[in-house]
């Protein structure tokens, strides 16, 4: 491998999800949007990744129930993490809410327990050389009323 190819890997020792050290990349690439039903553009996001090539996908308002799996909205080259796909349940078909981040296969993220009063959130964290990093997808609708 040359300089040049080790400047640009990303590298994250370890197995599975876990704390990992950010070793040879000096930036990540994340990708945000407020999809409003991933299902009906996920061949969209398909191509968006694949050309962007971002490390992070954080989506919002994916509007996905239980009843579509992973494998159905899976993208090439990523994984999901189960406990960062959150579903709105109480709606007809997850209309209206729903969060899901995607990771570059490869790429180690450690999701956390983050006790919020927030209507649906995910918290996720990344180790780097010096610090560790902490990232929040967070919605809450105009109706909320304050309540988990």
């Amino acid at each position: 491998m040359t300089t040049e190819q080790q400047t640009t890997q990303r590298a994250w020792p370890g197995s599975g999800v876990g704390p990992g050290k950010f070793e040879a990349a000096k930036s990540l690439k994340l990708l945000y949007g407020n999809v409003q039903s991933l299902w009906s553009k996920i061949g969209e996001l398909e191509l968006m990744s694949s050309e962007i090539k971002p490390d992070i996908i954080i989506l919002t308002k994916t509007w996905l129930n239980q009843s579509i799996n992973n494998a159905s909205i899976c993208l090439q080259g990523y994984e999901i993490i189960p406990n960062l796909r959150n579903d709105r349940g109480e709606t007809a078909g997850g209309v209206g809410g729903g969060l899901l981040v995607y990771v570059r296969a490869g790429l180690q993220i450690v999701p956390e327990k983050n006790p919020s009063k927030f209507y649906q959130y995910s918290c996720f964290s990344i180790m780097t050389k010096g610090a560790k990093h902490h990232y929040f997808n967070i919605l809450t609708p105009k109706y909320w009323n304050g309540q988990p």
